[in-house]
C-alpha cells in the first residue's frame, strides 16, 4: 500500500558508510541508536541498516550495472572456505585442535560458510527460471541470494544475542564472495567500491521490504518478491509459486532446533515443489 510504501522509504533513509563494522549486526539487521525507526520513523524489529550510503526503498529494485565500462562478460569466480577436515586433517586432528579449530568462534565461522554456500547454491538452482520465471542474469541470482541469505538471518535472529557472531560471520562470507565475483567480472578496482555499495544498498532495502512481511499477510511479501526478485515482470502463478516457496522454507527453519540448525545437516526445499 501507498502507507506501507511511505514508512518504509521512510526507514531506508541516508546514513554513513555502506560497509558493516564487526559486531554491527545485533538483534536483527543493525541497530539504530535511537527507540523507533531512522530519523524517528516507525520500522519493523530487527531492520539493519548500513553506517553509510543509502539504502533503496523497499519499493525498488536497481539493476546492477555489471554490464558496463570495464566489466568482462564471463562466469564469476566465488570464493571457497575450509569447513571440511582433509584427510591429511583427519590425520593431525591433534594440531588443528591446538590451532584452535575445534573453537566456538572457529565452528561458528565454518557453520556461516556453509549457510552462505547453501543460500548461494540455492539461489542458482535452474528451477527458479524453468518453472518460477525468474530472469537468469547477475541481477536476479544476486537477489535470489538476497533472499535465501535473509531467511537464514531471520531464523537467527529468534535465538537472539547468542547468535550474534555467527549473523556477523555470514554477513562477511556473503559481501566477500560478492565482492570476488564483482573483481572478477572485470570490475575495475576503482570501481569496485561504488559496486560493492550499490549491491550493499540493494540488500538493505529487499531486506526492509522481506522484514515488513514477517507475520502479514501474502499480499505483501509477493507484493515485496515482484519488486526485488522479479524486477517488476511477473505472471501471476509464478509469483504466488515463489511466494508459497518462502513461507515454506522460512516454516521449515523456523521448526529446526538449533543445534540441527548449526550443524547445516540439511538444505534448502525444490522451489518447483509448492
Amino acid at each position: 500500500t501507498a502507507g506501507m510504501q511511505a514508512s518504509v522509504s521512510g526507514a531506508a533513509r541516508a546514513l554513513a558508510r555502506p560497509a558493516l563494522s564487526r559486531g554491527a549486526v545485533v538483534a536483527g539487521w543493525t541497530s539504530s541508536r535511537r527507540s523507533g525507526g531512522l530519523d524517528g520513523t516507525a520500522r519493523p524489529a530487527g531492520i539493519a541498516v548500513p553506517r553509510g550510503g543509502r539504502v533503496l526503498g523497499a519499493h525498488q529494485r536497481r539493476m546492477m550495472s555489471t554490464d558496463g565500462e570495464g566489466v568482462a562478460k564471463k562466469e564469476p569466480e566465488r570464493m571457497a572456505w575450509p569447513v571440511h577436515k582433509s584427510k591429511l586433517g583427519e590425520k593431525y586432528s591433534w594440531l588443528l585442535d591446538a590451532m584452535g579449530w575445534n573453537s566456538e568462534d572457529a565452528k561458528m565461522i565454518r557453520a556461516a560458510s556453509l549457510m552462505y554456500i547453501a543460500c548461494r547454491n540455492q539461489a542458482a538452482r535452474k528451477e527458479f527460471a524453468m518453472f518460477l520465471g525468474v530472469q537468469d542474469d547477475f541481477s536476479t541470482r544476486f537477489y535470489l541470494e538476497c533472499l535465501h541469505v535473509w531467511m537464514i538471518l531471520v531464523r537467527l535472529r529468534r535465538e537472539g544475542a547468542s547468535s550474534k557472531i555467527i549473523r556477523q560471520d555470514l554477513f562477511d562470507r556473503f559481501w566477500e564472495d560478492i565482492t570476488k565475483q564483482i573483481h572478477s567480472m572485470g570490475v575495475k578496482p576503482i570501481a569496485l567500491s561504488a559496486r560493492i555499495r550499490e549491491l550493499q544498498n540493494a540488500f538493505y532495502g529487499a531486506a526492509i521490504a522481506y522484514d515488513y512481511s514477517l507475520g502479514t499477510s501474502d499480499a505483501i511479501l509477493a507484493s515485496a518478491l515482484y519488486r526485488n526478485v522479479y524486477g517488476h515482470d511477473a505472471k501471476a502463478k509464478q509469483l504466488l509459486m515463489m511466494t508459497a516457496y518462502v513461507r515454506r522454507e522460512l516454516d521449515q527453519l523456523d521448526k529446526m532446533d538449533i543445534q540441527e540448525f548449526l550443524e547445516m545437516n540439511w538444505t534448502f526445499g525444490n522451489p518447483n515443489e509448492v
